[in-house]
C-alpha cells in the first residue's frame, strides 16, 4: 500500500533537492510532482539529506537485495539520472534503478522519478501494509515508480495492472490510482497469464469507478 507525496518538502527532517547538470534547481509541481519533458542527455541529480536515525539504500535490480547507499561529500546522498531520448520518447532507468530507498523509525520511503511517456514526475512513496481480503475489483496497491498495480480478483489470485492500462486522472494530470479505488473491466480485457509470472491474471483495460466524472 502506497501513499504518494509529490512535494520534496513533505517529509519532516528530510531535505530533497533536484538539480540539472547546469546546477539549476528543478522544482516539482506540488500537485502531481511533474518535473517536465527533457532533452536527450539531460542529467538530473537528486540530493537527499536526513536528520536523525535512518538507513539509505538502493535495490539490486537482479535480486532486489538492499545495497547501502554511500554518503556524498556533504554527508547526504545523491541519486543521478540521465534522460535517454534515443528511441524517440524520453526514458530513464527502470525500477528499481529510478529510486533511492529510505528507512526511518516507523516509516519506509521510496524516493525517485516516475516516467509516463516521456513526462517525468518526482514522487515519494510511503509504504504501509496492504489491506487483506478486499472485494473483487478493488485496488490493493499501486506504485508510480514501478508502474505496476495489484487488483483484488479471485480469492488467492490478484490481478496485475500496468500503468499504461490505468485510467488517466484528469484532476492530477497522470495515470494513477489509490489503494481502495474500485475498478471494472470487460471480460475480454482480463488475460489469464497461465502461471508465467507471479500473477495469474492481468487487466489490459479498465474503468476507475472511484474517479470523479
Amino acid at each position: 500500500m502506497q501513499k504518494f507525496l509529490f512535494s520534496p518538502k513533505a517529509l519532516p527532517n528530510i531535505s530533497i533537492v533536484l538539480f540539472d547538470q547546469s546546477g539549476r534547481i528543478i522544482t516539482p509541481d506540488e500537485g502531481n510532482g511533474f518535473l517536465g519533458v527533457f532533452r536527450h542527455g539531460t542529467k538530473i541529480a537528486l540530493h537527499l539529506s536526513v536528520k536523525g536515525e535512518h538507513t539509505c539504500f538502493t535495490l539490486n535490480p537482479q535480486g532486489l537485495q538492499k545495497v547501502p547507499k554511500a554518503k556524498n561529500e556533504l554527508g547526504g546522498y545523491t541519486k543521478n539520472f540521465t534522460i535517454d531520448c534515443s528511441t524517440g520518447t524520453g526514458q530513464i532507468a527502470r525500477w528499481p534503478a529510478n529510486m533511492v530507498c529510505l528507512e526511518v523509525p516507523g516509516n519506509t520511503y521510496n524516493i525517485g522519478i516516475a516516467n509516463q511517456n516521456g513526462r517525468f514526475f518526482f514522487v515519494t512513496e510511503e509504504y504501509s501494509p496492504s489491506p487483506e481480503n478486499l472485494p473483487e475489483g478493488m485496488v490493493v496497491s499501486f506504485s508510480l515508480l514501478r508502474g505496476v498495480g495489484t487488483v483484488a480478483f479471485k480469492p488467492g489470485f490478484d490481478a496485475r495492472l500496468h500503468w499504461k492500462a490505468v485510467p488517466f486522472n484528469h484532476h492530477l494530470g497522470l495515470r494513477i490510482m489509490q489503494t481502495g479505488d474500485l475498478l471494472e473491466w470487460e471480460k475480454d480485457d482480463l488475460v489469464d497469464l497461465g502461471g508465467e509470472t507471479t500473477f495469474r491474471y492481468e487487466i489490459k483495460k479498465c474503468t476507475n469507478l472511484s474517479l470523479p466524472h
